[in-house]
Formats: C-alpha cells, structure tokens, sequence
C-alpha cells in the first residue's frame, strides 16, 4: 500500500534570504511537504572585507588593517520601492585614510540577460568618516517589472604609498513585478521539485483567442504526481501555471506546481497582477 502524503500546510512566515533570494523555512509538522522559499523584504545581501597587512613599526610581526563592510537590496511593495544598503560592518586594527564605494543598481528584462545602469550610489570616506555600524542607503521608486542586481566597486588607501586593490562583486538577481514585490518561490522537499523564475520580465500579455485552452491541466497534474510520487491529499491545493496561459504558457508539467490555496492566492496570484 503506497503512502499517503499531505500536501497542505498551515500558513507560514516567508524566511529572509541572506545571499540568494532563496531561503527554505521549516513547516512545523513533517508530513507537510510543500515549503516556502522566498522572502520578500531583503534580499541579495553580501558581506566583504578589504584588508592590508602591514608591517607594524616597532616590532617585527605583522598586523592586519581591515574594514569588513556589508551589502544589501531591499524590497518594499507597500510603498513599491526598492533601497541599496551598504553598512561598514567592523574595522579592524586602523581605519583607511579613505575608503571608495561605488554601488551601481542595474536592471534587466532577461533572467541571465545584459543589464542597464539604473542608480549608483557612491561615496569617498575619510578616516573621520569611516565608523563601524555606519549605514548608507538610497531609496528609488519601482514603476516596472525588472530583474534587479547590484555591482559593487570598492578601494581603500592606507597611506599615501599603499593601498588595496580595487574589489568588484556582483548580487543575485532578484525579479521583483511593477510594485516591488520580488517573485515567490516554493520548494517541495518530497519531490525536490522548486518553482522556476519567470525568463523574462517583459512578456505581453495575449488575446484570449491566441492563448493555450487550459483543458484538464488540474487533473493531468494530479494524475501525474500521484503516479510519481505516491496519492496526495489534494484538497485545499491550487495546481496553477508558473507562466501563466495568458503571457504564453502551456500545460506541459514542467510548468505547472501546486500550493495550498492561501499561499497561491497571496502570494503568486498577486505577483501576476503586478506584473
């Protein structure tokens, strides 16, 4: 007798993300096997260092000069906007005599496509200026649905003769709709199957004539999942397209997954109408 497995789950806080936009949160009971994956406050957050070691003057042992700095994207759809962070974190040993940021917000229409600069933030930091928990933001308004990342530059000058090379990294990227709210992603830890990211953040929408009938998506799924994977409980699950019908999805299984109603409703029937 195959098992039986419970697809519903009570809701849940969405976990933030710490360095990619994707965070598995734990569901409280265990036969509960669809979990959210997303977060939509910060995302894209790093944490670097630039460091000189240098010779110290009076002995012969080294010591090390550090100023570890923290970087992050923030996502308000309340007020659809979007805000760079950067935080000096920790300075160790001496502070520089200057420290050079530049934090260069860019957007794309394409999951792995070119990006476009859209807001840079930058700064010059003098010794005076260079504290620990120190934090700089901008805010800019979200009109657009977009894939959004940063590139960050930074240098630091020790003395007049010794400096640390220039360091550039770059964020995760992060598709957030015309208000901000980045794309929600759910994880099946039983199937080990995960939402996909839309490709692309300008698909037209279609006259209804031109878009795929939907047919028997639902019960093509269900059959499909049960036969995989074992019978499911389904009540109270919404089986959807991850790319809608109605901006040229099809019924094919690989883009259709299930949630439970409430968190369908929420949060991925919401991302769609601000798309």
């Amino acid at each position: 007798m195959k098992k039986r497995l419970s697809l519903c789950i009570p809701a849940v806080a969405l976990t933030l993300a710490a360095v990619s936009p994707v965070a598995e949160a734990t569901a409280p009971n265990t036969n509960n096997e669809w979990v959210p994956q997303a977060s939509n406050a910060a995302l894209a957050e790093q944490s670097e260092s630039q460091a000189m070691t240098m010779m110290a003057a009076t002995k012969s042992k080294q010591r090390t000069n550090a100023v570890s700095y923290a970087t992050k994207l923030s996502f308000n759809p309340k007020k659809h906007t979007i805000t760079t962070y950067f935080t000096i974190k920790k300075i160790t040993g001496k502070a520089p005599q200057k420290f050079y940021f530049n934090l260069n917000l860019r957007t794309s229409t394409k999951k792995n496509g070119k990006t476009k600069s859209f807001a840079t933030m930058k700064d010059s930091l003098t010794t005076k200026e260079i504290k620990a928990k120190r934090t700089i933001t901008r805010t800019y308004k979200v009109k657009s649905t977009k894939f959004w990342r940063y590139r960050l530059v930074t240098k630091s000058y020790w003395s007049r003769y010794a400096s640390t090379p220039s360091r550039t990294t770059w964020s995760a990227s992060v598709l957030a709709n015309k208000k901000a709210q980045p794309y929600p992603i759910f994880y099946n830890r039983y199937t080990k199957e995960k939402m996909s990211v839309p490709n692309s953040a300008s698909y037209k929408k279609l006259a209804k004539k031109k878009q795929i009938k939907p047919g028997n998506y639902r019960n093509n799924f269900i059959k499909y999942h049960d036969r995989k994977f074992g019978r499911a409980n389904w009540k109270g699950v919404s089986v959807f397209h991850m790319l809608p019908l109605a901006y040229g999805g099809n019924n094919h299984m690989n883009n259709l997954y299930a949630l439970p109603t409430g968190l369908y409703k929420t949060h991925v029937a919401s991302w769609w109408k601000g798309y």
